[in-house]
């Protein structure tokens, strides 16, 4: 059994080393710890994503991009969370987009969670699931 906040340190340090900024791997650790306080695979979610970005064959996106042309390759479900948060001020109010594929999406929701204090609401739904 880990702690919270060793949850947090190693998803950093392992995002870390995979290569992203420092700015993504303190959020790819955020979303893991607020996965794993919520029951979720939190670690599991982050491990998936940082493996997904390594092999090189995903589709880097800013987040207005995503709105106007979807890519071939697929996206991830942490950057995707990021550039959203990133651009939450530009949104309308209410917002529904549609992606052709999405590698973790369950980090997308850890990315979200950020905002469950804020009054904002979210329902993220994928093959068997939704939150």
């Amino acid at each position: 059994m880990y702690s919270l906040g060793e949850i947090e340190a190693q998803c950093k340090k392992a995002s870390r080393g995979a290569g992203l900024s420092w700015g993504m791997a303190d959020e790819a650790a955020i979303s893991a710890r607020l996965l794993t306080e919520a029951g979720l695979p939190g670690a599991q979610a982050t491990l998936f994503n940082i493996r997904a970005l390594s092999s090189n064959n995903m589709t880097l996106l800013e987040f207005k991009v995503l709105q106007s042309k979807i890519g071939s390759k697929p996206y991830s479900g942490l950057l995707l969370g990021v550039s959203f948060l990133d651009s939450l001020g530009l949104l309308p109010d209410m917002i529904k987009f549609k992606t052709c594929s999405l590698i973790g999406p369950l980090a997308f929701v850890g990315i979200l969670l950020q905002l469950r204090d804020d009054f904002f609401s979210f329902r993220v739904i994928w093959d068997g699931c939704q939150i």
